[in-house]
């Protein structure tokens, strides 16, 4: 009997723990974004005191500056202004890897993560995860190409697990990888809860 109960305490720890962590982090998250933005307010908004307004807020002053910069006028100034950034010494080294990442990852036509994939580094017999994101810029390819029979040489991002945002970036020809059938979804999980996540996936095809 002692051990059901334990089993059965520790199995609703798995199932709450998850839900419980993610609403607070939700809820934290939401929170300091309304210190921040609901002073700004007008004395009649904050009066309502809705938990969240501060976040419609900034979602709809995100949509509106979306707007005025797709126009030709918000165009324009977004030019001005980036020109005067990065023409300032300190303030462009930030600015530009900064907009990289962003435009990358979810700007409109970004690369972001493609393809997972297995890479065999850092030598032979041993493989690491790793995701395509595009195909090699031109005056890598130039260097690297590796000949004329087709076979594409793309860019790989390694995370070092279980922090996906540090990591490097790899060349390799396409015909060095081993795909995976596996979605990103499934390789970033399995990478943050470092291989724990996933042992008892059977893969999709008879590979």
């Amino acid at each position: 009997m002692r051990q059901r109960l334990r089993t059965y305490f520790l199995t609703g720890i798995v199932v709450a723990a998850p839900v419980l962590i993610t609403l607070y982090l939700i809820s934290s998250v939401i929170g300091a974004i309304d210190e921040l933005v609901t002073p700004l307010l007008p004395p009649e908004v904050r009066r309502i005191g809705v938990p969240g307004i501060g976040v419609a807020v900034v979602v709809i002053g995100l949509t509106l500056l979306g707007a005025v910069a797709a126009n030709v006028i918000g165009n324009w100034l977004l030019k001005i202004w980036e020109y005067l950034v990065n023409h300032t010494p300190v303030i462009r080294a930030i600015y530009r890897p900064v907009k990289q990442v962003f435009e990358t990852v979810i700007g409109p036509g970004g690369m972001s993560f493609r393809e997972v994939v297995l890479v065999e580094y850092p030598s032979d017999g041993r493989w690491v995860l790793g995701f395509v994101t595009a195909k090699a810029p031109a005056a890598v390819a130039a260097e690297l190409a590796p000949g004329d029979d087709g076979d594409e040489l793309v860019s790989v991002y390694l995370p070092t697990a279980p922090n996906l945002y540090a990591g490097f970036l790899l060349f390799q020809p396409r015909s060095r990888l081993k795909h995976l059938d596996m979605s990103v979804d499934e390789a970033v999980k399995l990478m943050v809860s470092a291989g724990i996540a996933g042992q008892g996936d059977k893969p999709k095809t008879g590979k």
